[in-house]
C-alpha cells in the first residue's frame, strides 16, 4: 500500500507538472518561510523572459509592478495572509522585457500550518491585456488604451514642439431611439458597422493627409468614439479629415435588410 501510495503521488505530480507546461497561465509558488517564489517558464516568458533570467525572489515580480499598482497588489497580498479576503486576486500591469505594461491578473491561495500560520502561497497569472485594452465589441482600443496613447503623445509633443496632432470626438445622434425601437442587436450592429467605416475611411491614402496608421480610434463606451491623428503637416489637415468622416458616415447603414442613417 506504500508503494501504491508512493506511485499515485508520483502520477498526480507529473499531471501537475505537464498541466503547468501546458497551461497558457504562468504559475508562482512562494515558500513564505524562506521568502523565495518559484516562477514557472511560463511565467517568465508571458514578461519577455528566458527560464534563466529571473531568480527565485519576490522582488522579481513586485519591482516589475508599475509604480501605480504595486501598493494594490501589496495591500491584496496582506488581506488574503491576514484572512480579511478569502484568496488573492488583483489586476495589475507588469513590466514586459520589451519595456512596454501588460495587465496581469494574479491569483492565490495560501496553505497554513496546523497553528494557522500561512507557510506556503501558490497560484497563477493570466495576462489580461487584451481585454483592458480592447473593447470587445468592435476590436477597438478602448477608453483606457485611448488615455495612455493621447497622454504618451502630450508627453512626446514637449519634446518635440513642432509635431502636430488633433483630437476627434463623436458621438451618433439618436442612438438611444435606435436602441429603444430596435434593439440593441441592431444598435450593436450599428457601432461595429461605425466602427468599421471609420476604419477604412482613415486608411483611404487618396487624400491630402497620408495617414496610414498614423491615427488611433477608441470606443470610448456607449456610442462614443474618438480619434486621434497624429504626425499632421498642417492644422487643416484635421478638418479635411473630419469633413470625410461626416461624408463618409452620412452613407446608409445596411443592417438586417434595413437602411438606417446616422447623424453626428
Amino acid at each position: 500500500s506504500h508503494l501504491r501510495a508512493e506511485e499515485a503521488l508520483r502520477v498526480s505530480e507529473e499531471r501537475y507538472a505537464l498541466a503547468a507546461r501546458g497551461a497558457n497561465d504562468g504559475l508562482w509558488d512562494w515558500n513564505l518561510p524562506e521568502n523565495s517564489i518559484y516562477f514557472s517558464p511560463r511565467w517568465k516568458s508571458m514578461l519577455g523572459y528566458d527560464d534563466t533570467e529571473i531568480g527565485g525572489s519576490p522582488e522579481e515580480w513586485l519591482d516589475r509592478i508599475h509604480e501605480g499598482d504595486r501598493a494594490k497588489v501589496q495591500q491584496s497580498i496582506a488581506d488574503h495572509l491576514e484572512g480579511r479576503a478569502p484568496h488573492l486576486e488583483v489586476e495589475a500591469r507588469m513590466l514586459h522585457k520589451d519595456g512596454v505594461f501588460r495587465w496581469m491578473l494574479t491569483r492565490g491561495l495560501t496553505v497554513r500550518n496546523a497553528t494557522g500560520t500561512p507557510v506556503r502561497m501558490a497560484g497563477s497569472q493570466t495576462d489580461i491585456t487584451e481585454g483592458k485594452v480592447a473593447d470587445p465589441m468592435t476590436g477597438l482600443p478602448n477608453r483606457l488604451l485611448f488615455i495612455d496613447r493621447l497622454s504618451r503623445l502630450i508627453a512626446s509633443c514637449r519634446r518635440r514642439p513642432e509635431t502636430l496632432f488633433a483630437v476627434l470626438f463623436l458621438d451618433l445622434d439618436g442612438f438611444k431611439l435606435i436602441n429603444d425601437s430596435l434593439g440593441h442587436a441592431v444598435g450593436d450592429q450599428l457601432l461595429i458597422g461605425l466602427a468599421n467605416r471609420l476604419e477604412q475611411s482613415l486608411r483611404q491614402t487618396d487624400t491630402v493627409t497620408r495617414l496610414d496608421e498614423s491615427f488611433t480610434i477608441a470606443r470610448l463606451g456607449g456610442d462614443e468614439f474618438a480619434i486621434i491623428l497624429n504626425d499632421l503637416h498642417d492644422s487643416s489637415d484635421a478638418m479635411v479629415v473630419a469633413e470625410r468622416l461626416l461624408q463618409e458616415l452620412s452613407r446608409p447603414f445596411l443592417i438586417d435588410d434595413r437602411e438606417l442613417f446616422s447623424s453626428m
